[in-house]
């Protein structure tokens, strides 16, 4: 495990430099024999960062960061920012349930309102595929002071994988199949509507299956090849919807 801590200073509230100071000399003196603090960062989302020439004078052993901090406030020694390490760009925001349009005649225009669980999957992929070690920032929705743009549910931070209950959203099942050492398989969109028969869609899946095969109504629709460089969801393009059941077939290593 590998920690960023973070100072308070955050989403322009304004400090007194004395203060700044103070809160960043506690935090270090607190936590610095922790082994597991690789950075201190100055701030986040804000133009009343903290100077790093206080965390700089009590351990000049780690890395200083900052994100997306602005105006230079958090001076002259921070070398590492956001562009050197992606953290909350692999996250985003959605209401478990919300599938599609279908739920709702809307498509949010940026990451930060409440968005569709089915867009998840395409979440960043190139860089997340660089690390090839890293997981959405935050387990489940929490309480906020923010209102989130065409979210039902108000003072709620939706960037979790699953909801306040602890019910799994579709981005639960992309980690899953990442990181699961359990085999699993897990079918989206996972509500088909009646308007949908007749039509051709696209169906994902997520696995950590090596290679899957997609039945409609016992009848085989094609396999598909599994891993890391998929990020374990794969698509089965084109598949006329009709009445019935889907399932899949699982091969692990040779084994059915």
């Amino acid at each position: 495990m590998v920690i960023d801590e973070e100072s308070p200073s955050i989403k322009n509230q304004e400090f007194s430099v004395e203060v700044q100071e103070q809160q960043m000399k506690e935090m270090i003196r607190r936590d610095r024999n922790h082994p597991s603090i690789m950075l201190w960062s100055m701030g986040n989302e804000t133009d009343h960062a903290v100077d790093s020439k206080f965390a700089e004078a009590e351990d000049s052993t780690r890395i200083l960061t900052a994100y997306r901090v602005t105006n230079g406030s958090a001076g002259i020694f921070v070398k590492h920012t956001d562009e050197n390490l992606i953290l909350e760009d692999i996250s985003s925001w959605s209401i478990r349930g919300w599938i599609n349009q279908d739920a709702k005649n809307l498509t949010p225009s940026d990451k930060q309102q409440t968005d569709a669980e089915d867009k998840l999957n395409t979440i960043n992929r190139s860089a997340v595929s660089e690390t090839a070690n890293m997981c959405n920032r935050l387990y489940e929705d929490h309480g906020t002071s923010m209102e989130y743009p065409n979210s039902p549910i108000r003072y709620v931070d939706p960037s979790g994988i699953v909801d306040m209950y602890r019910i799994p959203k579709y981005l639960y099942y992309l980690w899953q199949g990442i990181y699961g050492k359990n085999l699993m398989v897990f079918i989206q969109p996972s509500f088909w509507r009646s308007q949908y028969l007749g039509l051709k869609e696209n169906i994902s899946v997520n696995s950590n299956c090596d290679k899957i095969e997609l039945l409609v109504n016992g009848i085989s629709k094609g396999f598909q090849s599994s891993d890391q460089s998929n990020l374990h969801c794969v698509t089965f393009r084109d598949i006329l919807i009709e009445k019935g059941q889907l399932a899949l077939l699982e091969l692990k290593m040779g084994k059915r």
